[in-house]
């Protein structure tokens, strides 16, 4: 029998040892990915498991597995986590804004635009994804920082669809950075100080 591990205690996984891998996964994570909860990590007698290593995996019996391990971390942990990779991801959109500014080839402009507009993206979606998970409501601060954030981006590819890169160029030096700072030292606390008093509360 698969000896199932949850944060360091050893659980009963409910399932006989016939069933297959993709069972026992289905229910591992409808045991422990809760209101409160997510799961972090699972590692397969040792080896984090990946997509691929899932579909690999999903149809042999969980017989053929020694110890499944489980890591979960309640949602505030896990945005608390999230956070801290948004502030590095900012770091790098100010400096890949800043070079862009300065580029000379406008084919390296356009590619590195590319790579630009889908690192803010991930910002945008990772920084909602927390708000909802911890239920952070819109302070006016916050709301003001998005909607500069959003009309700062809607100038920019306007301006590089109309091949105006001169001006892009003006918004990527000095705008955007300016914006993406904003978030790196007020936006970014702001929605930690109160995902932490939440904790506490």
């Amino acid at each position: 029998m698969i000896s199932l591990i949850v944060d360091g205690n050893e659980e009963n996984c409910g399932i006989g040892g016939a069933d297959s891998f993709e069972k026992l996964i289905e229910r591992v994570r409808d045991d422990y990915n809760r209101d409160s909860q997510v799961i972090h990590s699972v590692f397969v007698d040792g080896e984090e498991l990946t997509d691929s290593l899932e579909k690999l995996y999903s149809n042999k019996p969980i017989s053929d597995f020694g110890k499944l391990e489980v890591k979960t971390l309640s949602k505030i942990e896990m945005s608390v986590q999230m956070l801290a990779g948004v502030v590095s991801l900012l770091d790098e959109m100010i400096q890949l804004s800043e070079r862009i500014a300065e580029e000379q080839s406008r084919l390296e402009v356009f590619r590195q635009f590319t790579r630009l507009i889908d690192g803010l993206q991930v910002f945008i979606d990772t920084v909602q994804t927390v708000r909802l998970a911890c239920r952070v409501i819109n302070t006016q601060s916050l709301a003001l920082m998005e909607a500069d954030l959003l009309s700062v981006m809607k100038d920019m590819v306007m301006y590089c669809n109309e091949n105006k890169i001169e001006y892009m160029q003006s918004i990527l030096r000095n705008d955007l950075p300016i914006v993406l700072r904003d978030w790196a030292d007020s936006g970014i606390p702001e929605i930690e100080a109160i995902i932490t008093k939440k904790s506490v509360e």
